[in-house]
């Protein structure tokens, strides 16, 4: 298939819950982009209804999340090479919803003849919450480090994943300092330091298609955000009051749109590894 959104849904059924109100929302906005999950069985609260929501339902290959005997669903983001049934793949993390006033479709038409985009926050930051950046400019030849998400990707090329999983294991071998993350090493640990050896800076900088209130460091009510952004991120372990409740309406109103119950913001702290971070 020629394009499509894909969506990860592992682990906690919460996640499941969360991958159904996305693509509720991309459906609303733009029927016509096809939406795949890929899961881990845990789908299960969702009616038959609910699922007939995502066009296409993988179930995910366990070695793409263990790691040795331990399980670590974050692994799964450096095969979505391999997941993907598409040429043109907008990956989205699951606890995202899209702007009623927007559509994936321009983020598509900005990102298309790409090999590889994802969000980039900062021009020129030696700041990351994964790894010593001084350490891994030293060890790849990097010159300048980005801040960048992967909780939104563009891909035609499998190069910057291969690159990834590469890294991944140096990790694993003690090669460098790395923190954890939901029990292992954190995927954009290894797909940033993968992006800058290959292209050496990010295709755009600065590039912010989701509003995470942990970054932009101001308030802003709800129609500025869905007027500026075409996604809202509810990513991280919690979120405000505000961006719940702003989260809940508009889900509230995909769910009055199209006649099929949604679900609500949950707190990810009750998820077993989460509590590792």
């Amino acid at each position: 298939m020629d394009k499509g959104v894909l969506i990860l849904s592992l682990g906690s059924d919460l996640y499941g819950r969360y991958a159904f109100n996305l693509a509720l929302s991309i459906k609303h906005t733009t029927p016509n982009v096809h939406v795949t999950v890929v899961h881990s069985n845990n789908l299960y609260r969702l009616t038959e209804k609910q699922l007939a929501v995502f066009d296409n339902m993988i179930e995910c290959p366990g070695e793409y999340y263990m790691s040795g005997n331990k399980v670590c669903y974050i692994n799964a983001k450096l095969w979505l090479d391999k997941l993907t049934p598409y040429k043109e793949t907008l990956f989205i993390d699951a606890d995202m919803i899209v702007s009623p006033y927007k559509s994936v479709e321009s983020i598509f038409k900005k990102c298309k003849g790409n090999d590889f985009v994802m969000i980039c926050r900062g021009i020129d930051s030696n700041i990351s919450e994964w790894v010593n950046v001084e350490e891994m400019k030293d060890k790849f030849g990097i010159k300048k480090w980005y801040d960048c998400s992967s909780e939104l990707m563009y891909f035609e090329d499998t190069t910057i994943f291969e690159k990834a999983r590469d890294i991944h294991d140096l990790y694993l071998n003690g090669e460098f300092y790395f923190k954890n993350f939901a029990g292992g090493v954190p995927d954009e640990a290894c797909i940033v330091p993968a992006l800058l050896i290959s292209n050496k800076k990010p295709k755009f900088v600065p590039f912010k298609p989701s509003y995470w209130e942990g970054v932009e460091n101001k308030f802003m009510k709800s129609e500025e955000i869905f007027n500026n952004f075409e996604l809202l991120s509810i990513g991280g372990n919690s979120a405000s009051k505000h961006i719940q409740n702003i989260y809940n309406l508009v889900i509230k109103w995909y769910g009055s749109k199209t006649g099929l119950a949604t679900f609500t913001y949950e707190n990810k702290m009750r998820i077993q590894e989460r509590k590792l971070i």
